[in-house]
């Protein structure tokens, strides 16, 4: 009975050293992305599920400067917002080449002017993001990342204070570095 318990004990301690032993399966990294009206800074803390996939959780602020790509002549401005997103490494190492999805919310205020009838205002809009995403994940060390990304989606107004103002397709092109631990 003493060797059994003893061998049980094994066999549920044990995982747990050999845990210790594969790779890192978190990461903590700074993100930057751009689109043709603004860019993106946000700090990220991402997870593994297994030894292909990643789930993360990140913050950051959406600086925008719209010009007349929105419905007035010039919109700009910004806001804080939070994400999540989900990725699949092709290589058992979680680098090399990915694809995920990643859905954001930002808080945004736009500031807006009409050259026509001198008008302008200020609208406060809740931004929904997502994005299907792909890009490539370069490992330096155990430790260090370094990725290149490029995402296409949709920015969806799902509420608005103020007048309408722009929405619609979004492609966003970002560097990402990080540490693993």
């Amino acid at each position: 009975m003493k060797y059994l318990c003893g061998f049980a004990a094994a066999c549920l301690i044990a995982p747990a050293f050999l845990h210790g032993q594969t790779q890192p399966r978190r990461t903590i990294g700074a993100q930057l992305q751009a689109y043709p009206a603004g860019v993106i800074p946000a700090v990220s803390i991402s997870k593994s599920i297994g030894h292909r996939q990643f789930f993360t959780l990140l913050a950051g602020y959406n600086f925008t400067e719209r010009r007349d790509f929105g419905k007035h002549d010039n919109e700009e401005g910004g806001g804080p917002g939070f994400g999540t997103a989900w990725r699949y490494y092709f290589r058992n190492r979680q680098g090399g080449w990915y694809l995920g999805a990643r859905t954001d919310v930002w808080f945004l205020q736009i500031d807006w002017r009409d050259d026509v009838g001198n008008r302008s205002g200020t609208t406060d809009i809740t931004v929904l993001q997502p994005t299907a995403q792909g890009g490539y994940r370069w490992l330096f060390g155990d430790n260090l990342t370094f990725a290149a990304t490029a995402a296409l989606g949709a920015e969806i107004n799902i509420r608005t204070d103020g007048e309408a103002v722009g929405e619609g397709a979004i492609l966003l092109i970002g560097l990402e570095l990080g540490y693993r631990f």
